[in-house]
């Protein structure tokens, strides 16, 4: 409604009560000309109202215009019943509430006390929730506010700082906060949100270097006005695309604005999750001061924060005792989930490692409120890392991180569960070695006690994935693995250096040790072409629960483990080639040898072909022509798109010395039951039939061929004689397939076939074969005693089944693109009578 200027009548007094507006929800859009929402004073309106959207209208500047002086009969303490305001594109609005009136910050303000939720969405020019900022406005109902894409110039910005300066001078009131930062959520709203649960604030450029400055002095001022907790039921922080913020908490004094009367209560005492992404300037994210207070934390995900060095520092806290100080088990009690994600600077999770290249003393005491509060936080000497709290971490393309776990961290790892780390470049360990942190070593660290030398802890764990970190030589030390009892899946995957995934220490246990892992069940090792083995020393390893094996292009691997190994569950190997048996052991120095391109030189083992991932490119062929007699034990063939040059599945040569008909050679691949293929746009044929050998398949029930538009042709009639358990023959979307069957060329054969019999046959499907000319045109009779399902369709060039003699008694019906027909004759007669009738077989 363009034209749209005023939704109420001039003259409506807002003092008749009984006109009182029963309306309960209010949604506005696109309404350009309409300047004001309301009627200046608008309460009355506003009894029975509980929601407000407006949307895309252009010459509204404020919601809410009260003088608080002309309110006829209201009184102060009036109420409404609103609980959501949702704004948004609204390029002139500057605030939701405009007050007159109301001079005196002591004075409570809680006419919208029920508020609670404040969404505010791409409104350039808003400024402030209300105004003036010094009001004492109750939200205190308010738990959710969200503030996104709400920018504007840098010339407004500064000509409003201007214009709000000249005011302060003339309008100066002596009782007011004189330090109100021009920022989305500023300080004198965290008192007035009391029970704020959700705060997200995105691509907002009027956040500047601060989000929570629990140490300006409009949190002193305040804090004799009412009680000083700071937001004590947040629940969650979004922060995305700040670009000037440089912290979300600065705190970085010893005295904290707590409650000291029972129970203790924290501020964010009740924040669980933070989330941050795209704020290139923040440094850290946490002092070890201010972690103290986030005792229900349960998730930390940090993106794309180009700056950020580390997760915990103490940078800003110079003049505070080291949070190294202190053993405090009670930190993050309930922490889940530690995600960092394109972090390019982040060089270590806490900065426990730089701290004695900066400093080489530790205070003996602690004087602040937080050590009178809690017992835990004694003075022993011992570190404490962010490591050891959450129960699964995960860490993506941080490129400058040279190791994760810090050495002193190692002994109170025992909550992890699930670690994941990828694409780390220059990451050298993933447990730190004692001494091996920049500036660190057991001997540079003035313990207190020289006990305290960490011993592993990671009996939890039970999830380690590494992918893409070339620098790591190993994954984990001797003495670590033997913690690793709840462990039940370990994968490394494209690492160039590494070359063993334990590495052997120079004081290990005794040979004769034998290492149990009692609930590893999935080991995958995949392209590591340096790795020379899983252990190399001699101590013997039992893995009970271990079913499942992934071991692929590692072309050095000598073998697991120099000592014994037991693996009574396994059965199989997998690489990416397929499935191999084990039934000589877990043993891959004879077993499974590798060539450099990931395939088996040897096909003895071999059961499963399968690869429907685009995991290895075959080349011409799958099975080479050495490797036919090896296929004893194949049961089953899977190949999927990705595969762009093959063109068979078996190549068949002329075997040496084979000079005339009479020495054909008969290959038979016993055990093979099932064959399917499915976007190989370049085969041409299952394999290449020729005069010096035939192939047998005497066990093969299930074939299917789909979207393989090279192919001419599945078999030829010397091939079919073997398939005497062949059921389902599937074959679709081959557009350039002339016939199922071919008949013999006489260069390839030495005799000629005149009855084809396929006993078990007894599902055919023929569907989008537009060059098909039919199952066979050659003068072969074939005689299928179990076909009783037929379908034929979009085969538009198909003239006739077969042209020899034809049998199929059980079949009654074909499912063809006219409907299911009856057969009352035979196929051949049938297809024939339907071109006769002017049909085609197309849709």
């Amino acid at each position: 409604m363009e034209n749209l200027k005023q939704v109420w009548p001039c003259q409506k007094s807002t003092c008749e009560k009984d006109e009182v507006s029963k309306l309960r929800q209010i949604t506005v859009r696109e309404c350009d000309s309409l300047t004001n929402l309301f009627p200046r004073n608008p309460l009355p309106l506003l009894n029975q109202l509980e929601e407000v959207v407006v949307k895309e209208c252009d010459s509204i500047e404020v919601l809410f215009d009260i003088d608080f002086e002309c309110v006829c009969g209201m009184g102060k303490n009036s109420s409404c019943s609103l609980r959501k305001i949702e704004v948004a594109r609204l390029s002139k609005l500057k605030e939701l509430w405009r007050m007159k009136g109301v001079n005196e910050s002591h004075t409570l303000v809680n006419h919208f006390k029920g508020v609670q939720t404040i969404h505010i969405v791409e409104c350039n020019n808003f400024t402030d929730i209300y105004t003036p900022t010094t009001t004492n406005f109750d939200l205190g109902a308010l738990t959710d506010y969200y503030s996104g894409n709400n920018s504007r110039d840098l010339e407004e910005r500064e000509r409003r700082n201007e214009m709000t300066e000249s005011d302060q001078e003339i309008n100066f009131i002596p009782e007011v906060d004189d330090y109100v930062p021009d920022v989305t959520y500023p300080s004198y709203l965290l008192h007035n949100c009391h029970h704020l649960q959700s705060l997200r604030l995105l691509k907002d450029e009027r956040v500047e270097e601060v989000v929570f400055d629990m140490d300006s002095p409009s949190s002193r001022e305040l804090a004799t006005i009412q009680p000083p907790l700071l937001l004590p039921y947040l629940q969650s922080i979004h922060l995305h695309s700040l670009e000037k913020m440089s912290h979300v908490w600065k705190c970085n004094r010893n005295t904290f604005l707590i409650r000291h009367h029972p129970p203790l209560q924290f501020p964010f005492q009740n924040l669980t999750d933070i989330q941050l992404g795209w704020c290139a300037n923040i440094k850290y994210l946490l002092s070890p001061l201010m972690a103290k207070y986030l005792s229900n934390l349960k998730s930390v995900h940090i993106y794309c924060c180009d700056g950020m060095e580390e997760v915990i520092s103490r940078r800003d806290d110079e003049n505070t005792t080291s949070a190294s100080s202190y053993q405090d088990t009670t930190f993050f009690p309930h922490f889940d989930t530690l995600k960092l994600q394109q972090m390019a600077r982040l060089k270590c999770i806490d900065d426990e490692k730089n701290t004695w290249s900066r400093s080489n003393k530790i205070s003996s005491s602690v004087t602040n409120i937080i050590h009178d509060h809690l017992q835990s936080a004694q003075v022993t000497g011992s570190y404490w890392s962010l490591c050891q709290y959450p129960r699964k971490i995960s860490i993506f393309n941080c490129n400058a991180l040279s190791s994760l776990i810090p050495w002193y961290a190692l002994g109170q790892m025992k909550r992890l569960q699930e670690l994941d780390i990828v694409l780390c470049s220059r990451m050298t360990e993933v447990f730190e070695n004692e001494g091996s942190g920049a500036g660190t070593s057991l001997t540079s660290l003035p313990l207190q006690n020289s006990n305290t030398v960490a011993v592993p802890q990671l009996s939890n764990l039970k999830t380690v994935v590494i992918y893409e970190c070339d620098l790591l030589t190993h994954i984990l030390t001797f003495s670590t693995l033997k913690t690793l009892s709840h462990l039940k899946q370990l994968k490394v995957k494209r690492c160039e250096t590494i070359q063993v995934i334990v590495k052997e220490e120079n004081k290990t246990s005794s040979e004769e040790e034998v290492l149990v892992f009692p609930n590893l069940e999935t080991l995958e090792l995949d392209r590591l072409p340096n790795l020379k083995g899983f252990f190399l020393g001699m101590n013997g390893f039992q893995c009970p629960s271990l079913v499942n094996v992934m071991i692929n292009d590692c072309p050095q691997w000598v073998a697991f483990t120099s000592g014994q190994l037991e693996t009574p569950k396994l059965k199989y190997i997998h690489t990416s080639f397929g499935k191999h048996n084990l039934e000589h052991g877990f043993n891959f120095q004879t077993t499974f040898p590798t060539s450099s391109k990931g395939m088996p030189s040897s096909f003895h083992n071999l059961i499963e072909i399968i690869n429907i991932e685009k995991k290895v490119d075959f080349g011409r062929t799958v099975i080479p022509s050495h490797a036919l007699p090896q296929l004893e034990k194949l049961q089953q063939i899977t190949i999927g798109e990705g595969c762009e040059w093959l063109e068979e599945v078996f190549e068949v040569v002329a075997v040496e010395g084979s000079g005339s008909s009479e020495s054909k050679t008969v290959v038979p691949i016993p055990n093979l039951t099932q064959v399917k293929l499915a976007y190989l746009y370049g085969l041409k044929y299952l394999w290449k039939s020729n005069q010096w050998m035939l192939l047998e398949f005497p066990n093969l029930t299930t074939l299917s061929i789909h979207n393989c538009y090279n192919i001419r042709h599945v078999f030829t009639c010397s091939m079919v004689g073997s398939l005497v358990l062949l059921q389902e023959l599937s074959i679709i979307w081959c557009h350039n397939i002339k016939v199922i069957v071919k008949e013999e060329e006489e260069e390839e054969c030495d005799a000629k076939v005149n009855e084809i019999i396929l006993p078990r046959l007894n599902s055919l499907k023929l569907q989008h074969l537009g060059s098909l000319k039919g199952f066979c045109l050659g003068k072969e009779a074939f005689l299928l005693p179990a076909l009783d399902t037929l379908q034929i369709k979009d085969c538009s060039d198909l003239t006739v089944f077969t042209k020899g003699h034809l049998s199929t008694p059980e079949l009654k019906v074909i499912d063809t693109d006219f409907g299911i027909c009856d057969v009352r004759t035979d196929v051949n007669s049938f297809i024939e009578t339907k071109l006769e009738e002017g049909h085609k077989f197309s849709s």
